[in-house]
Parts: structure tokens; C-alpha cells; sequence
């Protein structure tokens, strides 16, 4: 049985054992409604954030520079249209560029631009290379159907969503820089 078959059980047990509490509570009607609709908004509230517990891919907005740990990528489906969506695995950098969190799953709407640059970033991390990237917020040209749009609005400006559009640049991760060693001369001898 599964966690979330476990959690409506539970919210079920509970709200019943509430409503029979309360059907011989010698409270006021007020209070009684009161009652169920706080407890019905806090399951509401649990069950949205159990699923940031169970680890499925959040649509939040991805840190601005971050270490690629695995990238997914999921074509969309004609046949069962399902609209296809690119899978990120970060972690989130500190101002010395080292990963300072968990890795974070991020799931991103597919597009032909993201999906070619996602691939890009898995061939090289599948050679092994370590990759730092960074939200880059980078506004399209508008193309000919764009302007076609324009002109069905009325030479109304395009909505900004259909404009700017979130993607990643993706850089190799440095290699480390360290001190130097000493010398045969820099020795001390005892």
C-alpha cells in the first residue's frame, strides 16, 4: 500500500472521529463548522507538502547558478499527448561555486530550444564532465508567426510569457586550483 493510500486513510479516520465528536459536542453550530473546515485546510496543506517529501520533481524556479547532477529528458507523446518535460538534478551553489545543498529534482516544460541545450549538457555529462550552469532569461527574436500573432491582436505587444522564456547555460566545472608545493630548498632541516 502506498504512502498516499495510507494518508487519505488517515485523514478519513480522523474526520470522521472528528464529526462524531462534535455531533454530541455541546458546542455552537458556528464552532463546529469552524472546526471542520480548519481540519479539512491543514489536510490540504499536508498532502501538497508530502509531496516535496516523497521527492517528486518541483516546477519552482531553479536556483540562478547551480552544479548539474543529471539531466532527463522526455520527449512529448503524440499517441497518449503528453506534452513532454525536461528533468534537472541540481545543487545549489555558494559564492565560492561549491555545492552547498541536496541534490533537488526540477522539472522544466519542454521546448525544442531547452531540449536541444539539455542534450547538449548530458553528452558531456555522460563523458564525464562536471558542469556548473546558470538561469539564463534570454528573450526569443520574434519569428514570423509572432508577428503574425501580433498582427491577429492588433499590433498589441505579444504576452511577455510567450517572449521570455527561462533556459540554462551550462559551463565545465574547473578544476581546482591548489597551492604550490614546496621546493627542496624551502625544507627545514632539523
Amino acid at each position: 500500500m502506498s504512502i498516499s493510500a495510507l494518508l487519505i486513510m488517515g485523514y478519513i479516520t480522523i474526520a470522521v472521529l472528528l464529526l462524531l465528536t462534535l455531533i454530541w459536542a455541546p458546542y455552537g453550530t458556528r464552532f463546529k463548522i469552524v472546526s471542520i473546515i480548519i481540519v479539512s485546510c491543514f489536510y490540504i496543506a499536508t498532502f501538497k507538502g508530502i509531496e516535496t517529501l516523497m521527492g517528486w520533481p518541483t516546477t519552482a524556479t531553479p536556483p540562478e547558478v547551480f552544479r548539474t547532477v543529471w539531466i532527463n529528458i522526455e520527449d512529448p507523446d503524440k499517441l497518449n499527448r503528453t506534452p513532454g518535460a525536461i528533468y534537472y538534478w541540481l545543487r545549489d551553489l555558494d559564492e565560492a561555486g561549491i555545492p552547498n545543498t541536496a541534490p533537488r529534482a526540477y522539472r522544466v516544460e519542454w521546448s525544442v530550444q531547452s531540449a536541444v541545450i539539455a542534450q547538449e549538457a548530458l553528452s558531456r555529462l555522460e563523458k564525464g564532465e562536471r558542469l556548473n550552469g546558470r538561469l539564463s532569461r534570454n528573450i526569443l527574436k520574434q519569428s514570423n508567426t509572432d508577428t503574425q500573432k501580433q498582427q491577429s491582436l492588433g499590433n498589441k505587444a505579444l504576452p511577455e510569457q510567450e517572449l521570455d522564456r527561462s533556459s540554462f547555460e551550462f559551463t565545465a566545472v574547473p578544476a581546482p586550483t591548489l597551492p604550490l608545493k614546496p621546493g627542496p630548498e624551502s625544507q627545514l632541516r632539523y
